[in-house]
């Protein structure tokens, strides 16, 4: 839980001000530049729901996923375009490490893979994993038949080369199907999640 006291620096003017009442695009050049508290503001303003979203698909280590990517902004912000979506943005970021974590964790050692239906991390509670699973499949709807498939083979691990064959469309049409799915998905989302 954060500090209602904590106050920052607000860049374009030298005040001191309560780290709450910090506009977001002041806290989103702080994270660009580095600075923690700026970084943190943002984690505690975004972090918990993201939080809450990918314990489908990485159980117990959504947290740290959740810190890795907002530890990554410095790097990440400079590709950033301040379009007013910064919540989907960020759930992207998210995503796509949660993704590639429980990609990861499904391989053993020896580099096979689990049996089919037998994943690695699961959510404590059946309660939070059918909540999830709503919000996931009504953020679904959103996407056409075409990009539901494209998004779904993606998630199962295929590259949009593979998705081109599968499909019987080129490997551009298949990545544009997935760019048009990742950004509906981030726009149904973003609704969902809500900026503050």
């Amino acid at each position: 839980m954060r500090d209602p006291y904590t106050t920052l620096i607000q860049l374009s003017t030298g005040h001191i001000v309560s780290a709450r009442a910090m506009a977001l695009p002041e806290l989103i050049e702080g994270a660009r530049r580095g600075y923690a508290p700026y970084i943190g503001e943002l984690r505690a303003r975004y972090g918990e729901e993201i939080e809450f979203a990918l314990e489908s698909i990485v159980g117990d280590h959504a947290a740290e996923v959740v810190d890795d990517a907002f530890m990554a902004l410095p790097r990440l912000l400079p590709a950033y375009f301040d379009d007013g979506r910064f919540a989907a943005w960020i759930f992207g970021v998210a995503f796509n490490r949660a993704r590639t974590r429980a990609r990861s964790e499904r391989r053993r050692p020896d580099g096979e893979r689990l049996p089919e239906g037998v994943e690695p991390a699961t959510s404590s509670s059946i309660e939070d994993d059918l909540t999830t699973l709503a919000v996931y499949e009504r953020a679904m709807a959103t996407l056409l038949p075409s990009e539901r498939v494209a998004w779904r083979l993606s998630f199962e691990g295929y590259q949009p080369r593979e998705i081109a064959e599968h499909l019987g469309i080129s490997p551009n049409a298949a990545t544009v199907r997935l760019h048009r799915a990742r950004k509906r998905l981030a726009d149904a989302l973003s609704g969902m999640i809500g900026e503050r």
